[in-house]
């Protein structure tokens, strides 16, 4: 499954039997991309990479990235947006957006985040920092994580070599915020640069797919031989960890400069975890078991 965007890219999500758009910037996408070009500067673009590091898409030939060739400006302010129809969804309790990306910047000086609109672009909400509508968030443990940039935003920084997956859902089950009661979403990415330049890459982002579903797709992905369920994420004062069976061992709680902030052993199949002692930031949590292995999983705290 793949799906859609554009540079203020306009994705459209209408209804199917699988209430199902994707974009994959191949053929056979069935959802349209328009490109902003109005924003100044706005490096984003659309084609086959030809950089050192961003050498090919994560479906060849094509993903969409911050320019073709070169590195990125400073100073750069660059988005692509979509627009999630809702009326393709009203008959699910979830609506999911996935997608894969890899990232090359300056660790917490440059980066990216997603926001979403609910009033049809008059007002926007970075993702991860949401306190109403913000969807349950699944980062690969592997992969990039998130932490705060320069600016105070929350948003994805530094860089990893490989393509991994991120999976966000919004719905109404254990965990989650309500769907928002509208007749869209606007999605937006951003990618903004700090005043000095820089050698690095920037962010690219490949096979975008929304779709309606009847399951949580974050808890359907987090049963105990991949790792766990957290919610909510971000945690408010307390989060809660579900194994999915019982798990006996150790549970460590890092912050982002791999810090043990909090350790302690378990052995049940669910634990309820007090968070208001720790500042705001990205933490990961990790369970250790004799006969189970490691699992991790990251969680953030925004209040």
């Amino acid at each position: 499954m793949k799906s859609t965007f554009a540079l203020v890219i306009i994705l459209t999500v209408t209804s199917s039997s699988l209430a199902q758009q994707f974009n994959n910037f191949e053929i056979n996408q069935n959802l349209d991309i328009t490109i902003d070009t109005s924003l100044e500067n706005n490096i984003w673009t659309i084609g086959s990479p030809e950089k050192i590091k961003f050498k090919t898409a994560y479906s060849v030939p094509n993903a969409i990235f911050t320019d073709t060739s070169i590195t990125y400006p400073d100073n750069n302010f660059s988005t692509f947006q979509f627009t999630i129809d809702q009326n393709g969804f009203w008959m699910f309790p979830y609506f999911v957006l996935q997608f894969h990306h890899k990232m090359d910047t300056e660790y917490k000086r440059d980066g990216g985040w997603i926001e979403a609109s609910y009033d049809k672009g008059m007002t926007w909400q970075n993702i991860f920092t949401d306190t109403v509508f913000r969807p349950m968030v699944q980062i690969d443990p592997s992969g990039l994580s998130l932490d705060t940039l320069y600016t105070g935003e929350i948003a994805f920084t530094g860089t990893q070599d490989n393509f991994y997956p991120v999976t966000l859902c919004w719905g109404n089950g254990e965990g989650n915020p309500p769907i928002p009661n509208v007749d869209s979403v606007q999605i937006r990415f951003v990618f903004r640069t700090d005043s000095i330049p820089s050698s690095h890459e920037g962010w690219m982002l490949d096979n975008f797919d929304v779709y309606g579903t009847l399951i949580d797709a974050i808890a359907e992905k987090s049963g105990p031989d991949p790792g766990f369920y957290l919610y909510p994420n971000p945690a408010q004062g307390a989060i809660s960890v579900l194994f999915g069976k019982e798990m006996i061992g150790r549970v460590d709680i890092f912050d982002s400069h791999a810090r043990i902030v909090r350790s302690f052993p378990c052995q049940t199949d669910r634990l309820t975890i007090d968070t208001a002692f720790l500042p705001r930031g990205i933490y990961s949590i990790r369970f250790t078991g004799a006969d189970t292995g490691v699992h991790s999983n990251q969680f953030l705290i925004i209040e």
